[in-house]
């Protein structure tokens, strides 16, 4: 099973996309001062190592999950009580 690495812990995840797969496999040997530079969704830019690229995803992943379990709560409990 796919796993997130966060301030040390390892927790699984739900799932993760051939390229990211790739992604981390390749980035061990990517040297650690060259920089990249990626946009993202909104337009902004993000730009560092591979390593540092690849941690900021993962967290935004993390985030993503949590987002979507807090949201199916939120909707489970409106279905089951009403609106209070």
């Amino acid at each position: 099973m796919d796993r997130i690495t966060h301030h040390g812990e390892s927790e699984p995840m739900k799932s993760e996309s051939p390229e990211i797969t790739a992604a981390r496999e390749a980035s061990p040997s990517i040297p650690g001062d060259k920089v990249f530079e990626i946009k993202n969704d909104d337009g902004s830019f993000d730009t560092g190592s591979a390593a540092e690229l690849m941690a900021h995803a993962d967290i935004d992943a993390a985030f993503a999950e949590q987002a979507d379990t807090a949201t199916r709560s939120a909707i489970t409990c409106f279905l089951k009580f009403g609106d209070l």
